[in-house]
């Protein structure tokens, strides 16, 4: 047992020096701390009442004012709470069921609200000879405890002082959750939640409200504001609540400082909610800003302990807070304290050094009394319950037992703390009161600064939060919102809410019923996701955003997350899928197939298309049917029947055509467009084509010799327009087989538009080649209308073929930009077949309606016919040194007509001559009509000169187109030159 006792002395011994050295340490500052002090107040001022044990008390009645320690009066809460500790000792002494037979005794010093005052009045409580004997001083042998502080830095400074020497002490109203410590705190205790619970029931009502956004002030003072601020910070990061804008009031600032406060919460308008965790002097001066700078509607403020638990601390700017809610630790008002109150005088408190000043400047009667001195009370009551416990067990542990006569040992301080540490008991708010870890009643009101009627102010208590049953209510119609916007003005009084139902209320007045309507605190308002939009941070501030817009193919993604933001429905992979989606209008976090379109034959467009190519078949039919019925007329005839036959089908297949093209795309309408389309083309164009190299060829041969041109029978020009056709069929083929099969797909012209378009596929590569094949025909026929554009006037023909083929070039400019330049199918099938029609009608006007017309309304035989199929001989004698600008011809009438424009040359007589049908059709060689120099007829070949077959003056044909009198090819027997061309049906 030795060796413990040895180990208990070392400690204690080690203890010893470590205070020791701790007080030397600070008895410097203690000393100069108690010399200014000593300047400033009026002796040693303190109320004090002797008793068996004495109960300490650290309260603050008076103030520091410019410098000038205590030097002037507190407000009416914190003189009460002063008077409340002495009623509250008497009361104990007076009651018989606690501390029988002891007298509790107190001793209250004025910390005049500083940290300084503080310490040096607590030195009035400890030994300052060390712990070898006592822990008390000598003042007070007895003391037992102490009761205060009210500031949470003034409590740091004496609760650490007082833990050295085992002292316990309650604070009634120290909220810093720097005193949670136990290790640097050990005997500390307090009647009101910690600053950690008061920052989350604020952060809870704020949740309530639905105010997600606010603004902060606090004090810059680290056992409050700053430790404060931290713990809202914490919270509103927990509860995903945002604190837009923290400014800390620095204890040197002046007032334009405040000045500068107000001007930064008025940056964001919308943010309504100011919290102010701060000190009811720096809570003042914010409050004489906002009036300065006329901002006292344009704020809900929202305060802490540390100002809004009386309206005495906010005395002169209730205006400017009216409307404020606090949250204050739970309280309530004790009446029998109130009535005391009332009767309270100068001879009844003899012993109270501070009495009179404070009845010369404050009446209790009008005084609204101090919800807060229920605390108080139950720090008094908390060490009389704890000390009747201990003296009813005995004192165990304490060698000298309950015996307090010559003063009370270490031993009995400490057993003493265990015992408040484990005391319970019923408050005076009738909540049972026992300490967790030092702490005791988590609840919190919340009040509401109003207006009387009589122009006072007073808080009404308008809610509570609860951390046991994590629970926030509050009547909301009691609650009056001090704002210009008119939706929060107040109803007035109401007789029909008078019930209590968050502790007791004023009865000076009736509560009141307003309106419902809740203050927004916004920094913006939430971006409506669904809707499409996005949430896009705000340059002007951290916590603010602005709502943008989401394009129309995008979608929101990551929503409530800070990587929120736009995704198109579709991208690369979608172009290849061809699952093609959009956003669904009512939910635009999500996307939906899009159903795929196509022409339709209700749509208006495809109506007119189908109407024209009904006419255009109507019309094709009428022209084939006339070709057919009038196939051996002269005027069909002449126009290579054959030729214009394929020319007719190709004119209705680009009218058929156009069915498939609006009919649903599918594998087999697919199929008939990729084969139709440029085929049709090609029937038209390959003919066109055999015909004007015909016609260019024959003229150009015709200048230079009477041989006539290979291939310019029917038959061959038939041959050559099929294998002109055959060489599109072979790379439509090659299309099909080479670069893609017959598909039907589906194909979004634009990401940014609502539109999927079901199309037939097809290549470019094989769109391309198709139409660049047409496109070499059309210019190949432009070619050979330009350069027989200067034809004899009656081949019209020739002039008709040229304007077909320059509308058609005009026609394949404009189709072929726009058919490219088109992103939609729609339009592509819409210019497709305007195309397509277009060119057939063209094709009808210009090539087929002159020969209807002719055929039905001009007579044969006033017909001057010169076409391709003529198989009479054409006769021309043009002068040998005269180019015949238009020579005679041979029509198929068989008239043999001179051409007036013959010139006439040096040899022989000018002869151009038209052979009819008739045996005695006569053209005269000279002047003299029905000369023996007449051309009579021609028979076999053999031009008739005399009327008399198989003479000699018969003219034959012979090598180089001379005709003589005679068979002698001797030139020197030429009497005339006539040249004889056996063609078919060209009009010469």
């Amino acid at each position: 047992m030795a060796v413990p006792r040895t180990s208990v002395s070392t400690k204690r011994r080690v203890n010893r020096d470590f205070v020791s050295w701790w007080m030397l340490s600070l008895w410097g500052c203690l000393l100069m701390a108690c010399v200014h002090s000593s300047h400033v107040r009026r002796g040693r001022e303190f109320y004090a009442q002797p008793g068996n044990v004495t109960l300490g008390g650290l309260l603050s009645v008076h103030v520091t004012v410019g410098g000038e320690f205590c030097s002037v009066l507190r407000e009416s809460g914190a003189v009460q709470r002063m008077l409340s500790m002495a009623y509250a000792v008497n009361e104990v002494n007076r009651r018989d069921d606690l501390l029988p037979n002891v007298t509790l005794g107190f001793a209250i010093y004025d910390d005049c609200s500083t940290e300084t005052m503080a310490l040096v009045e607590t030195l009035n409580f400890i030994s300052t000879q060390g712990l070898d004997s006592r822990c008390t001083g000598q003042l007070y042998p007895n003391l037992i405890g102490v009761v205060g502080a009210e500031n949470s830095g003034s409590t740091r400074m004496a609760a650490e002082l007082l833990g050295l020497f085992h002292i316990p002490i309650i604070s009634h109203f120290a909220t810093s959750d720097v005193l949670n410590d136990m290790s640097l705190f050990p005997t500390f205790f307090r009647t009101v939640p910690p600053d950690r619970l008061q920052a989350k029931a604020i952060i809870d009502i704020l949740v309530y409200f639905e105010w997600t956004y606010v603004s902060l002030i606090y004090s810059d003072d680290t056992s409050y504001g700053i430790e404060g601020m931290r713990k809202l910070q914490k919270e509103a990061d927990a509860a995903d609540l945002q604190i837009c804008f923290a400014e800390i009031i620095s204890v040197t600032a002046v007032g334009t400082d405040y000045d500068e406060v107000i001007q930064q919460l008025r940056r964001d308008r919308n943010v309504k909610v100011v919290i102010m965790f701060s000190n009811f002097f720096d809570a003042n001066q914010v409050f004489a800003a906002a009036k300065r700078n006329n901002a006292t509607e344009e704020f809900v403020w929202v305060g802490s302990d540390g100002w809004g638990v009386s309206v005495e601390e906010i005395k002169g700017q209730e205006d400017a807070a009216l409307g404020a809610l606090t949250v204050v630790p739970y309280s309530c008002p004790v009446e029998r304290f109130s009535n005391y109150l009332k009767t309270l005088t100068v001879d009844s408190e003899p012993n109270n050094p501070w009495l009179d000043e404070i009845l010369s400047n404050m009446s209790f009667s009008v005084v609204r009394n101090d919800n807060v001195v229920s605390t108080v009370f139950n720090a008094v009551n908390m060490f009389a319950h704890a000390l009747d416990d201990m003296f009813r067990a005995g004192c165990p542990g304490v060698p000298t037992g309950c015996d307090v006569t010559d003063g009370v040992s270490c031993d009995f301080l400490k057993t003493l703390t265990e015992h408040i540490r484990n005391v319970t008991f019923v408050g005076e708010c009738g909540f049972e009161l026992k300490f967790h870890d030092g702490e005791v009643v988590e609840r919190y009101a919340l009040q509401n600064l109003q207006r009387r009627t009589d122009g006072s102010y007073e808080y009404v208590r308008v809610g509570m939060w609860d951390k046991d049953n994590d629970d926030v209510s509050v009547n909301r119609s009691l609650i009056y919102w001090n704002l210009k916007d008119e939706r929060y003005n107040w109803t007035g009084y109401s007789e029909e809410d008078t019930t209590e139902i968050f502790g007791p209320v004023s009865r000076s007045r009736t509560i009141v019923s307003a309106l419902e309507q809740t203050p927004e605190s916004i920094c913006s308002r939430p971006c409506d996701y669904v809707a499409g939009n996005v949430t896009v941070p705000s340059k002007d501030s951290a916590c603010c955003w602005t709502c943008a817009p989401c394009r129309s193919n995008e979608i929101v993604t990551n929503v409530d997350m800070p990587t929120e933001t736009c995704t198109p429905c579709n991208d690369e992979s979608s172009i290849e899928t061809q699952n093609f989606t959009w956003p669904d209008p009512e939910d635009r976090t999500r996307c939906l197939p899009i159903p795929a379109t196509h022409l339709n034959w209700h749509d208006g467009i495809a109506i007119l298309l189908v109407v024209l190519a009904c006419l255009g078949v109507v019309l094709t039919m009428v022209t084939l049917v006339t070709f057919t019925v009038n196939n051996e007329h002269k005027l069909i005839k002449a126009c290579n029947r054959e030729l214009s036959y394929i020319i007719i089908l190709g004119v209705m297949l680009e009218f058929v055509v156009v069915f498939c093209f609006v009919a649903e795309p599918t594998p087999g309408t697919c199929t008939s467009t990729r084969l139709l389309f440029g085929l049709n083309f090609t029937l038209i164009y390959a003919p066109l084509v055999t015909k004007t190299n015909q016609v260019y060829r024959i003229f150009r041969s015709g200048r230079r010799s009477v041989k006539r041109p290979k291939f310019i029978n029917s038959q061959a020009q038939v041959v050559i327009a099929c294998i002109l056709m055959v060489v599109q069929v072979i790379l439509t083929c090659m299309g099909f087989i080479l670069v893609s099969p017959t598909e039907v797909t589906r194909d979004m012209p634009v990401l940014t538009e609502k539109l999927v378009e079901l199309q037939c596929g097809q290549h470019v590569y094989e769109l391309v080649a198709t139409l660049v094949y047409n496109v070499l025909l059309v210019l190949v026929c432009t070619y050979y209308a330009i350069i027989t554009r200067n034809l004899p006037d009656n081949y019209n023909e020739s002039r008709f073929i040229s304007f077909q083929v320059y509308t058609t070039l005009v026609i394949w400019l404009a189709f072929v930009a726009t058919f490219f330049t088109a992103k939609s199918a729609r339009y592509r099938t819409v210019y497709s077949c305007m195309a397509m029609i277009l060119n057939a009608f063209t094709t009808l006007i210009c090539y087929f309606s002159p020969k209807l017309y002719g055929v039905y309304f001009v007579n044969q035989s006033d017909m001057n016919v010169q076409g391709t199929s003529l198989r009479n001989p054409t006769v021309t004698t043009p002068d040998a040194t005269t180019a015949a600008k238009s020579p005679g011809s041979i029509t198929a009438a068989g008239n043999f007509s001179r051409s007036p424009s013959a010139v006439a040359g040096p040899q022989g007589p000018n002869v151009s001559a038209t052979l009819e049908h008739t045996q005695d059709g006569q053209v005269p060689k000279s002047d003299v009509k029905d000369t023996e120099n007449d051309i009579k007829k021609v028979v076999n070949g053999t031009i008739d000169l005399d009327g008399v077959e198989g003479t000699d003056a018969d003219a034959t044909i012979i090598v180089n187109g001379t005709c003589t009198t005679d068979d002698s090819e001797d030139p020197g027997f030429v009497k005339s030159r006539v040249v004889i061309k056996e063609m078919e049906g060209t009009q010469v």
